[in-house]
């Protein structure tokens, strides 16, 4: 496995549903469920990419991105949402 791909997002079926996918095409994942918990993944270990959720509590995605890209500014992130502007729930990703 070449790509780590750490995934953050407080629904655990998310994360599982994610992991299940990118596994399927041979990468590497780890979830968790806070972007406090996604910054000591983080330190702990190498990831090439980080699949966030933006509407996240108490640190949401963009607070999560900003920090990692402080951080770990090697890192790619990628922002997904299922709410549009309006705040309501759709299928779509960011």
């Amino acid at each position: 496995m070449e790509n780590k791909v750490l995934v953050v997002d407080n629904e655990k079926k998310m994360c599982h549903i994610i992991s299940i996918a990118l596994e399927m095409e041979n990468i590497e994942v780890e979830y968790v469920f806070s972007g406090k918990d996604a910054l000591q993944k983080l330190r702990e270990n190498k990831f090439d990419v980080v699949i966030s959720d933006l509407k996240m509590a108490p640190m949401d995605g963009l607070t999560l991105l900003k920090e990692v890209k402080i951080h770990f500014p090697s890192v790619e992130v990628l922002m997904m949402t299922a709410y549009d502007d309006s705040g309501q729930l759709t299928t779509d990703a960011v």
